[in-house]
């Protein structure tokens, strides 16, 4: 019984909207719209929006546009911004490379920090420089990735990462 008055109340929703639809063609409505008579000119938009249409329809010429780092700068003249206090969000992370002493990435300082930041605290070694290290709690084997630097091959106290042409030794040493 429940099925049959649900259906009777979308029933008499969907009488309803059908009749408003059909007293809205037929009294309320001017006997139908075409293209031509729906299309609106220049005229009917207000001045303002007609003056923003005008602005955005014209071409704007190269001396104009001013690149971003222009406008930025801009911007900090106009609010009173120091724009050096702000980090470049394009850099790499000095974690995932080291900084030499002119603040530039460099190869040599990039092993140091790698060599300070890990710590190897186990070996399994099988042999020929095969097997997996325990690396900062992180099981590794060789040709597996850690900041870049990939273990290309174990002794039975060292572990040996490469990054470019930079190769880094860790040494194995007491758990924490």
């Amino acid at each position: 019984m429940a099925k049959k008055n649900s259906r009777k109340i979308y029933g008499a929703i969907l009488a309803v909207a059908l009749t408003s639809l059909v007293a809205d063609r037929l009294f309320f409505g001017e006997g139908g719209s075409t293209p031509q008579q729906a299309s609106a000119s220049s005229q009917d938009v207000p001045a303002t929006e007609a003056a923003v249409l005008h602005a955005i329809a014209e071409p704007v010429s190269q001396s104009d546009q001013a690149t971003l780092a222009q406008r930025l700068k801009s911007l900090e003249g106009d609010f009173g911004l120091d724009i050096s206090k702000f980090r470049d969000a394009f850099m790499p992370s000095k974690d995932w490379l080291g900084r030499g002493t002119d603040g530039e990435f460099t190869l040599e300082t990039t092993g140091r920090e790698f060599a300070r930041l890990h710590q190897v605290t186990s070996i399994l070694f099988i042999g020929d420089g095969k097997g997996s290290v325990i690396i900062d709690g992180q099981f590794v084997s060789v040709g597996q990735v850690i900041d870049g630097f990939t273990l290309i091959g174990l002794t039975d106290k060292t572990a040996v990462f490469q990054f470019a042409q930079e190769t880094v030794e860790l040494e194995l040493t007491s758990a924490p």
